[in-house]
């Protein structure tokens, strides 16, 4: 099983830098007791814990996981490139953040993997943010966010389009009423519920992070 695999390789990657359970979860904000149930096997841990004991041994996070063959490869703490959208989320139309990658070949934006470490990287792309609906969630006008197409998991902040108009808001699920609170994080602006079976309402990923504009 995967969890085994990361088990397994995090006893690896402590002995090849020579940690002990405390030096690891000293640097990577875990207490001793979490980091011992993971290692034996008693719990297993959430992909969050996953990438910081990945940083603070110095590892892939992807390796630790079992997804990638090498330990040195793809380190958390190592920048990648997001493929750009040239188009304002608040304001944009659905087909053009559905089209075929080559609708954006050569423009990205550089983060690190620790950032969007939650997230496969082929999924993820930025895109400007228009307007100040999000301030509350710390996303001004003029930030960028970076989420995962086709990601569709609990609630948060995600990009959707309602009605051909491409925005980004927190989403609050209700599986029993088959309805979504779509929330502007500012409270100048109304919340809006609507069905999740909703026709012109595409959710189009949830929200990885943000960038702020310098």
């Amino acid at each position: 099983m995967q969890e085994n695999i990361t088990i397994e390789r995090i006893k690896e990657a402590m002995r090849i830098r020579n940690m002990n359970q405390l030096r690891v979860s000293e640097k990577a904000g875990v207490t001793v007791g979490a980091l011992s149930s993971y290692l034996s096997g008693h719990y297993k841990p959430k992909r969050e814990q996953v990438a910081k004991i990945a940083e603070a041994l110095d590892v892939s996070y992807l390796w630790l996981l079992g997804l990638d063959d090498n330990m040195e490869g793809g380190k958390v703490n190592s920048m990648i490139k997001i493929p750009f959208v040239d188009q304002k989320i608040s304001a944009g139309f659905l087909q053009e953040f559905l089209s075929s990658d080559d609708i954006f070949p050569t423009k990205s934006i550089s983060v690190t993997r620790k950032m969007v470490a939650l997230y496969p990287e082929d999924s993820l792309v930025a895109a400007e943010v228009s307007g100040d609906s999000m301030v509350d969630a710390g996303i001004d006008d003029g930030d960028y966010v970076i989420f995962s197409k086709g990601t569709i998991k609990g609630n948060g902040i995600y990009v959707l389009a309602l009605d051909g108009i491409v925005m980004v808001k927190r989403l609050f699920f209700d599986p029993v009423e088959k309805t979504i609170d779509i929330i502007s994080d500012n409270k100048a602006y109304k919340p809006l519920k609507v069905s999740a079976e909703m026709d012109g309402l595409v959710i189009l990923g949830k929200v990885a992070g943000c960038i702020h504009a310098i």
